[in-house]
């Protein structure tokens, strides 16, 4: 694999616990951003068969720097199955407050909505809420959780935000325009926190 980390965008799916806006600080004192992202199986089954690709990675690496059989390898994927429904979850994170080996510096997703456009104002996001993500895969291993793949949450898509009634352009490639939630804003747009483009500058495992 290329040593510059893809972005690779979901299917449509609808959220848990969005935090696109806002960094939640409740397990995190650096601050996190998150969702959980459930979607049918049939839809996910694409995505699930390329992040199979990056677990086999994270375990081969396993293997070669433990010296352990494939069958000794912990292992923590990056996706569940529900056993009733077999709806797929898929968990991203981003750290907020990262503190790097040349610094810290602080980040957060870009979001954009139906047709493209950067949001610049929190918009209320409740669950079930119809969104697309765009995220980095982060192979990793360590002793106490195994090998696994983290999802960093690097771009939003608000397709349909729930309210409880019911450098942009680089980072929006790929993206198709949406029939759906459409952003006006009552401020001029300012330019998302950025952080360096350095992707091994810290350790991004899901703890």
């Amino acid at each position: 694999m290329s040593n510059k980390i893809p972005q690779i965008i979901t299917p449509e799916g609808r959220t848990e616990w969005l935090k696109a806006f806002t960094p939640d600080y409740k397990f995190n004192e650096n601050g996190e951003f998150g969702c959980t992202l459930n979607m049918e199986n049939a839809v996910a089954l694409p995505l699930m068969a390329q992040l199979d690709e990056y677990m086999e990675k994270a375990i081969a690496d396993a293997m070669e720097e433990t010296g352990k059989s494939k069958d000794k390898i912990k292992t923590n994927p990056p996706y569940t199955i529900d056993d009733e429904t077999g709806d797929v979850s898929f968990k991203f994170k981003l750290k907020a407050l990262v503190n790097g080996r040349n610094g810290d510096f602080t980040q957060k997703p870009l979001v954009i909505d139906a047709r493209k456009q950067v949001i610049t104002e929190e918009v209320p996001t409740w669950n079930g809420s119809r969104v697309r993500i765009g995220f980095q895969p982060i192979t990793y291993y360590t002793g106490l959780v195994g090998a696994g793949v983290s999802l960093r949450m690097k771009t939003v898509q608000l397709i349909e935000a729930l309210d409880g009634g019911g450098g942009a352009g680089n980072a929006a490639s790929g993206f198709d325009v949406e029939d759906g939630f459409e952003f006006t804003a009552s401020q001029p747009i300012v330019s998302p926190t950025s952080a360096p483009s350095l992707e091994a500058e810290f350790d991004d495992v899901p703890f």
